[in-house]
């Protein structure tokens, strides 16, 4: 976490909308996330017929996006580098207001919405065991998937109904303005309804989904970094549909060819495409 605080900092001193990264988001900076995602001889010990079943990844790569937000790699580039065996695609929601079933509203470090880009997530590559219900289908935009760490923080149910409104796309600098002017407030203390900052600022597509299904994958077992939160997993038909019109980051689900002997130099190698 070090390195990603000193990141975070040397960039405070470049661009304002750093501010508001490390506000809203402490702890996501930097060129790479790896964290308990690279810990595999952890996880092997503890869960080794889960996670030899699971199909799991060795490492979460945040890319650069038109938002400056987190990453600052080409993720196209990241897949081509030679320690990387596979990868999936997908994207992760940053800013947005949660309403759960209960009345509660929610915000960004309490849920992190993942959508995938493509079929492997969850299937081939971080393979979901199903504790409860199925799988959303990746052509219904408006079904969702809860890992297990979701389902018990957040008392999210099978059939339970979860509406997310998105920042849009198009006015992030004016939602980011509005937000900053805040800044001190939102980093320096922790108090409940916090989640309705965001709900007054969100101004994007405002969706309703279906908790499907309640699932246990690798990646997603406790304890997660300190700059995960759990995630709900959107499907591919929601990415394709929406992902250009909100504000989201770009993160590349990663395998290495040699598992986490691979990680110290894949690292390297991702460091310096980030400008270390």
């Amino acid at each position: 976490m070090g390195a990603v605080w000193a990141r975070s900092r040397a960039e405070l001193r470049r661009r304002w909308t750093a501010w508001l990264v490390v506000g809203l988001l402490a702890g996501i900076g930097g060129g790479i996330v790896a964290g308990a995602f690279a810990a595999a001889a952890r996880v092997e010990r503890t869960y080794p017929d889960f996670v030899a079943n699971g199909a799991p990844m060795d490492v979460l790569v945040p890319g650069a996006s038109p938002f400056g937000l987190v990453g600052g790699v080409d993720l196209n580039e990241v897949g081509r580098l030679p320690e990387v065996a596979e990868t999936a695609d997908a994207s992760a929601s940053l800013l947005f207001a949660g309403h759960l079933p209960d009345g509660r509203v929610i915000g960004p470090g309490e849920l992190f919405p993942v959508a995938t880009a493509g079929n492997a997530l969850g299937s081939t590559f971080e393979r979901f065991s199903m504790l409860e219900g199925r799988a959303a289908h990746q052509y219904e935009e408006r079904e969702a998937t809860a890992s297990f760490l979701a389902a018990d923080q957040l008392g999210i149910k099978v059939g339970d109904k979860v509406r997310i409104h998105f920042f849009a796309a198009k006015t992030f600098y004016q939602s980011a303005g509005a937000l900053i002017t805040q800044f001190n407030e939102r980093l320096n203390r922790s108090r409940p309804g916090s989640a309705d900052d965001y709900a007054r600022f969100a101004d994007g597509p405002n969706l309703t989904f279906k908790v499907v299904g309640i699932e246990a994958s690798p990646a997603e077992f406790p304890p997660l970094p300190a700059d995960i939160s759990p995630v709900l997993h959107l499907t591919r038909a929601f990415y394709e549909r929406w992902n250009s019109e909100i504000v989201q980051s770009p993160l590349l689900y990663t395998r290495l060819v040699n598992g986490s002997a691979d990680l110290p130099s894949f690292e390297r190698r991702v460091e310096r495409m980030a400008g270390d």
